[in-house]
């Protein structure tokens, strides 16, 4: 029966193996330090970063989603307190008093004025001195629709102040009567005839 040989490596295998196990460490140590700015994109493998892995900002934001279905309306909140109240404004200025108004009305006839058939009369009804008319009109003393008012309107005696009420009467009654014009006068403050012309006019019908 042979026995064996018990194997004694050389010097330069266990070198060799030194070396091999050096350079192998090596590898391992350079995989878990790496330099700085040596992983580039083409070294990343798509998807396997996370959110985490990036600093704030870098990472774009999104399109904003759709707008959400609104919520149910709160509960009713307390009712505020009541503002101040508003102050009182400032009481105007009394107004200047106006004119006093007529206190007194003074009515006025004219003479009773004969009427035959057939014709036209006029007569005028005359305020008292510093007195003017404010109206008029005439009484007859026939029921006939046939005695009729041909006019009947305010005048003047001096042409200056509305003093009287003149009136012109028809008659085709077939009968004779009579009749006479009224006045309504009061004291005034102040009165107007508006044209010059118009006075003249009504003074020189009186005439």
């Amino acid at each position: 029966m042979k026995l064996l040989r018990r194997y004694h490596p050389s010097p330069a295998l266990v070198v060799a193996c030194i070396a091999l196990a050096l350079s192998l460490g090596g590898v391992s140590y350079a995989a878990l330090r790496l330099p700085a700015n040596s992983v580039g994109t083409r070294q990343v493998i798509n998807g396997s970063l996370l959110k985490g892995d990036f600093k704030a900002g870098q990472l774009p934001r999104g399109a904003r989603g759709p707008r959400g279905f609104a919520g149910a309306a709160g509960a009713i909140g307390p009712a505020g307190p009541a503002g101040p109240a508003g102050a009182q404004g400032v009481q105007g200025v009394q107004g200047v008093q106006g004119p006093a108004g007529p206190v007194s009305l003074t009515y006025v006839a004219s003479a009773i004025t004969a009427l035959p058939n057939g014709t036209q009369q006029d007569a005028f009804a005359d305020c008292p001195a510093g007195m003017v008319v404010t109206g008029g009109g005439a009484f007859s003393s026939s029921t006939s629709t046939a005695v009729s008012i041909e006019s009947s309107a305010l005048g003047t005696t001096t042409g200056s102040s509305i003093d009287e009420w003149g009136v012109t009467m028809n008659n085709t009654s077939g009968s004779d009567t009579t009749f006479f014009a009224e006045a309504v006068c009061t004291n005034a403050t102040s009165s107007s005839f508006g044209s010059a012309s118009a006075a003249s006019a009504l003074h020189a019908a009186h005439k």
